[in-house]
């Protein structure tokens, strides 16, 4: 079966390209912003010029723990907006050039599903079952 496909639409877009950009921001940046944020509590915790006692110390690493939190969730929802918005200039360019050079031809191929149905309820070494394709 081959089917092409003559029009993206911009809602869908945005939503497929707002996902994608938001997963692969958190894979490829959570981990720079934890490394970092161990890399600065290393920075801090072994600095003698600071003067701070331990309590200090723990407070102005919880705070340093927030901000971290914050920014990634702003540079995350940044990342699926800007996702978002590429994925619908991606669209409305597809569009534009589908009526110049066709749209994209996908083959596809219809493959059976085979229901199991048992004869009995108890099922044992010797049971016989007959199989009958889905619609």
């Amino acid at each position: 079966m081959r089917i092409r496909i003559q029009r993206i639409g911009y809602t869908s877009a945005f939503r497929v390209g707002a996902v994608l950009s938001a997963l692969s921001y958190l894979v490829f940046f959570l981990p720079l912003f934890g490394i970092n944020y161990l890399f600065l509590l290393g920075i801090g915790a072994t600095s003698s010029s600071t003067g701070l006692s331990g309590s200090d110390f723990g407070i102005l690493a919880g705070a340093g723990l927030i901000g971290l939190v914050v920014t990634l969730g702003f540079t995350l929802l940044f990342a699926a907006i800007g996702g978002g918005i590429g994925m619908i200039l991606f669209a409305f360019a597809y569009n534009l050039t589908v009526g110049w050079v066709g749209g994209l031809e996908l083959d596809l191929e219809r493959m059976a599903t085979v229901e199991v149905v048992s004869s009995r309820k108890a099922k044992t070494s010797d049971d016989e079952f007959s199989f009958r394709e889905r619609p």
